[in-house]
Parts: structure tokens; C-alpha cells; sequence
């Protein structure tokens, strides 16, 4: 298993961000065409509580991440079993993804990760197979 790259891992976040805005569109559109201001609010405090709380609410492995066959796990390798704080800690530094980003580019460890004890992982092929077949 290996740790995934930045690249990587920006697709697997575009992924979720995709996947939270197509419920928040909706919200959005019919805030706007209805005059509604309070509704945009909710709107984008529904946006920003899933990206935040992504990870917790799947089990500890968002869309984005069963998508590129990733697993979040503890720093010496073993699962991490669904616990809502770690999800949270992991997700807060996307308040300052600039910094993550550098970090990333510098070859550091994501903030997030480094708050939570965790690292992201790619899976081999056996568990893509596994994956594929649990998604059909």
C-alpha cells in the first residue's frame, strides 16, 4: 500500500466537493428563485458541514476516496475504525488549505493528518478487485 500523492489526493477531494455541491445547487437555485436569503444560508452551512464531515459520515472513507481506492489509516497501518473526532481533526485544516497545499508540495505531512495521527493510503490491486465487486 502506498501513501498517495497530492495529485492524487486533490482529485479524490474534487470528487467530494462535486458530490456535495450537486445537493447544494438545488438548495441554491430554489433559495434564488424564490427570494428566499435565509436559504442561502442554510445552503452553505450544509455544504461546508459535508465537506468537513465527509470521512464520519461514510465510515471513515468519503465517496471521493472509495472512488480512487483509498483508505484513511492510522500512522503504523492499522484501520481506523469510524470515529467522528478523527474525521473532524483530518478535515479542519482544509480552513487553511493554502498551508496544506505547501506542505504537501514540500513533501510534509497534511496538517490534517498530522492532527489526527493519520495518513492516507492507495490500495493494492487485490483490493480494488474486492472493491469493484462490492460496487456492481
Amino acid at each position: 500500500m502506498n501513501q498517495v500523492q497530492l495529485s492524487q489526493r486533490g482529485l479524490a477531494l474534487i470528487i467530494d466537493i462535486i458530490v456535495a455541491l450537486l445537493p447544494c445547487a438545488n438548495l441554491w437555485l430554489i433559495a434564488v428563485l424564490g427570494h428566499w436569503p435565509v436559504l442561502r444560508l442554510v445552503d452553505i452551512i450544509i455544504f461546508v458541514a459535508f465537506v468537513m464531515l465527509r470521512d464520519s459520515i461514510f465510515m471513515m472513507q468519503s465517496i471521493g476516496k472509495r472512488i480512487m481506492m483509498y483508505q484513511v489509516v492510522y500512522k503504523n497501518n492499522t484501520a481506523l475504525r469510524y470515529d467522528f473526532r478523527v474525521g473532524l481533526l483530518r478535515n479542519s485544516s482544509l480552513l487553511i488549505l493554502p498551508v496544506d497545499i505547501i506542505r504537501l508540495l514540500l513533501g510534509e505531512q497534511r496538517l490534517g493528518d498530522k492532527w489526527a495521527g493519520t495518513r492516507l493510503i492507495q490500495h493494492n490491486e487485490s483490493y480494488r478487485k474486492k472493491m469493484k465487486c462490492l460496487i456492481c
